[in-house]
């Protein structure tokens, strides 16, 4: 996962709301707490391409609470690992895209 980066995302929420005073709060505060976002794709690159990642691991940031700094193996939410939320999440997914994955069941 990147963590917390410095892009526009931190303010779409607010924007769909109609919160302009939210919006423009979010953005400064992703401005000066949030890394760049070439430092968030840090992660997902090296998750892609490190010869040392494992099935399983979980890249991300590994500074102040994973929400900034280099890459790292770090712990997921717990709710990451059931795999009954993954198994439904999964089967939505293939519901709402009309796209079926058998032979990776």
């Amino acid at each position: 996962h990147p963590g917390f980066t410095a892009t526009n995302l931190p303010a779409i929420g607010p924007q769909i709301r109609g919160r302009a005073l939210l919006k423009r709060v979010s953005t400064r505060v992703a401005a000066v707490a949030g890394q760049s976002a070439e430092q968030g794709a840090l992660p997902a690159l090296y998750a892609a391409t490190a010869a040392d990642v494992q099935p399983g691991d979980f890249i991300g940031p590994g500074r102040y609470g994973g929400i900034r700094g280099g890459p790292a193996r770090v712990r997921a939410h717990a709710k990451a690992y059931a795999e009954d939320v993954a198994r439904a999440l999964w089967e939505r997914s293939e519901e709402l895209t009309g796209v079926r994955y058998d032979e990776l069941r």
